[in-house]
């Protein structure tokens, strides 16, 4: 299964993470080298996102605003790893559904069944939005 991971706003699905950690291979393409990179892939192919394009950034890249602003008027969507990513979508007022850090030094992590219940909402949030249908109730999604 191969992800894609270009600059550029023709993506299906952004993630957006807090900032490149030590094993990143690139500064521009976030999480691809980093421990989580597995973990974060397993979460990915949960979430359904095998047959979408998946283009990863962290939020201190210069043009995370600009291109996640421009994926909500898409009505494509935007998912932030971590309270860091979160916050700053939320500064930005771009919509975006939450989920919990892939790193191993999250211990949210630790409750696999919690976890997979947040993979099970991502899952429907991406399929709703990507069908431009209106956002489920019970969701974690903040709207600006």
């Amino acid at each position: 299964m191969v992800y894609k991971y270009w600059s550029g706003l023709d993506g299906d699905v952004l993630i957006v993470g807090d900032k490149p950690g030590k094993g990143n291979v690139s500064k521009h393409v976030a999480f691809v080298g980093a421990a989580c990179e597995p973990r974060l892939v397993q979460w990915l192919i949960q979430m359904g996102c095998s047959s979408y394009n998946v283009w990863l950034i962290n939020q201190v890249d210069p043009t995370c605003r600009h291109i996640a602003r421009g994926f909500n008027l898409g009505n494509k969507p935007v998912i932030a790893l971590g309270k860091a990513a979160q916050g700053f979508l939320y500064t930005c007022q771009v919509s975006f559904l939450g989920l919990p850090h892939p790193s191993g030094l999250n211990r949210q992590i630790n409750d696999k069944e919690a976890i997979l219940e947040e993979l099970h909402k991502a899952h429907q949030y991406i399929r709703e939005v990507s069908r431009g249908m209106p956002v489920i109730d019970g969701l974690q999604l903040y709207r600006n």
